[in-house]
């Protein structure tokens, strides 16, 4: 399997910089590295809430925090749960 590469150009706000280089550093990684984590996360949350499951942060068996709003509009008008 050949793997494509594009090269993408993003603007981003003088804040989202530095957002985006304090979790390279938090995580011990680099910029590139948390884009692609968190469009893998993303991905793993659009179908999940496709598939009707509820997304949430989970401690000692307890929902602590629960994510909303993940699907697009498109997507919540097909049926699928909307949290």
């Amino acid at each position: 399997m050949s793997v494509k590469i594009i090269v993408v150009s993003v603007r981003f706000s003088k804040g989202a910089i530095e957002a985006l280089s304090g979790l390279a550093k938090r995580f011990e990684s680099t910029k590139v590295g948390v884009i692609r984590k968190g469009l893998l996360l993303l991905t793993l949350a659009i179908n999940e809430q496709e598939a009707g499951n509820e997304i949430a942060v989970v401690k000692d068996g307890k929902i602590i925090k629960e994510i909303v709003g993940i699907l697009p509009l498109g997507l919540r008008d097909s049926g699928a749960k909307s949290l």
